[in-house]
């Protein structure tokens, strides 16, 4: 399946993609500190578009293959930085990243924060998982999250 994002075109296998995140660990499976444990938490609450970006391509946000924090903002949202990837070959494009607009309004927005959700597509396979089907593609993410786990498990050295 073709897709495009911007100056990026992706031809993507999003079956096998799909098929081999379903049989997938949780995030949580291989590390239970405190920032992946909010990344898989927090999943659910991101905006549709984001979460509709990455079910497009077969890409369970709860599997991906890694993510860590890159910031913390003053309203307790995390930037987080990872990547995953999925079965496909970018066809045109660089790895400059894509913006994934946010049209939603969630209520745990706050109206006047501006939210950041960026991709960006290489054929890199960094930790490329076992059993992943071939050709790969890696999608890189920076993406705005809501820390979602009760405050005294903030601490990141768990």
């Amino acid at each position: 399946m073709i897709f495009r994002f911007g100056n990026i075109t992706v031809d993507a296998d999003v079956e096998q993609t799909r098929l081999f995140y379903e049989n997938a660990s949780l995030i949580t499976d291989s590390c239970r500190c405190a920032d992946c444990r909010n990344f898989e938490a927090a999943a659910d609450q991101l905006p549709f578009t984001v979460k509709r970006f990455f079910a497009d391509l077969g890409v369970d946000l709860k599997k991906i293959c890694e993510c860590y924090t890159l910031s913390t903002g003053p309203d307790g949202w995390v930037c987080y930085g990872g990547f995953c990837h999925i079965c496909g070959i970018l066809l045109k494009g660089n790895e400059s990243f894509y913006r994934i607009r946010d049209n939603s309004n969630p209520i745990n927005h706050k109206p006047a924060a501006k939210r950041n959700y960026w991709a960006a597509f290489s054929d890199r396979a960094d930790l490329l998982e076992d059993g992943f089907p071939m050709p790969v593609l890696q999608i890189d993410f920076k993406l705005d999250v809501p820390w979602v786990l009760e405050p005294e498990q903030q601490s990141s050295n768990v």
